[in-house]
Order: C-alpha cells, then structure tokens, then sequence
C-alpha cells in the first residue's frame, strides 16, 4: 500500500507541475488536472500490484510464479502478455478515464520507490 501511496504524491507533484502551465488551464482546471492524476497514478499502481499478485498465484504450469519457464515460446508468450495488459490499462487511464499526465506521476512514485529499495541494499553492503 506505500506505493499507491508514494504513486498519488507523485501523481500530486506532477499534475500540480502539469496542471499550472497556461496550456493545460486552457484545456482542463488545475484541480481537475491534480485530481485525475493523482487518481490515475494511483489506480495504475494499484492494478500493477494486483497483476504481479494474480501472476504469482497462478500455477508454475501457467507460467504463474517467479520459477523458469520450460521454453523460450512461453516466456515469450508471458511477456507479451504482461506488456499487453500494462500498456491497455495506460491507455484506457489516460484516453477513456481523462488521466493525461497519470503516468508521469506513476513514474515519479516509483523512482522514488526504487530508490529506498536502493538505499536500503546499500546500507545492508555497509553493515
């Protein structure tokens, strides 16, 4: 939950930083442009989480899990898939639900994200 959480601040950052420029004021309020991004961001953090959570319970036979896959088709086959189903979700975000800059936030809560998960590798080389 802390990174929908970190994903709507970034989605905050990003859609007040999108939201103030004329160009957007001329299509959109501000608070409408900082409210659906922060939405979207979230949302998308959301189904990100809940996509690797479905793929993990599935059954290695599935392909589900984090085990090899038996040919190089079916982890071809996986990829696919998983690009398809993020790429379809960004779209329907930023066309049908009017999130536009939805995936700069995403971006800006996840780097955040990697980089504690980096701080705390190297604090762990350190001790």
């Amino acid at each position: 939950m802390a990174s929908v959480a970190f994903c709507a601040l970034g989605g905050l950052v990003w859609g007040a930083l999108r939201g103030a420029t004329p160009a957007s004021r001329a299509h959109r309020t501000f608070f409408s442009a900082v409210r659906s991004t922060v939405a979207g961001a979230g949302i998308f953090e959301a189904a990100m989480l809940l996509k690797t959570s479905a793929r993990d319970r599935l059954p290695p036979s599935l392909g589900g899990g984090r085990g090899n896959y038996s040919t190089t088709t079916r982890l071809a086959n996986a990829c696919a898939v998983d690009v398809l189903v993020s790429a379809q979700l960004l779209w329907m975000l930023m066309r049908r639900l009017r999130a536009p800059f939805a995936l700069g936030g995403w971006l800006i809560g996840r780097s955040v994200i990697l980089i504690s998960d980096l701080i705390d590798v190297e604090l762990e080389f350190m001790d």
